[in-house]
């Protein structure tokens, strides 16, 4: 048992750093990343939310809303804006806390955490 608890941590800091790295690599509008439990990736910057499928393909938000609830504010609304953005009816302020919930067509709800921005 004590020779494999080493292996695993070293199996799981390099699953952290590869997700990371893909992170990185995504970012591409100098936003927040966030990977969703479903493998999706929001990039959140001021005023839009980019989408891209886990590896950095954009994913298309074509039909997709949602919204934001930042820490003691009200929702804000997310529409569709072409290509793989989201627009915000209203910027988020820097450092903004929130709750994301995005609906895509064909799949199912994204909910994710944003932990400032």
């Amino acid at each position: 048992m004590r020779k494999t608890l080493p292996a695993l941590a070293l199996l799981l800091a390099a699953a952290a750093a590869h997700a990371d790295a893909d992170l990185k690599a995504v970012s591409k509008h100098g936003g927040t990343m966030i990977e969703t439990a479903d493998g999706t990736i929001l990039e959140v910057t001021g005023d839009t939310v980019y989408l891209y499928e886990h590896g950095g393909t954009p994913l298309a938000a074509t039909g997709a809303s949602g919204r934001i609830v930042a820490s003691g504010g009200a929702a804000i609304a997310l529409e569709a804006a072409g290509d793989n953005r989201l627009k915000l009816a209203q910027a988020l302020p820097p450092g903004a806390r929130a709750v994301i919930s995005i609906k895509l067509p064909g799949r199912a709800p994204i909910q994710t955490r944003l932990e400032g921005h």
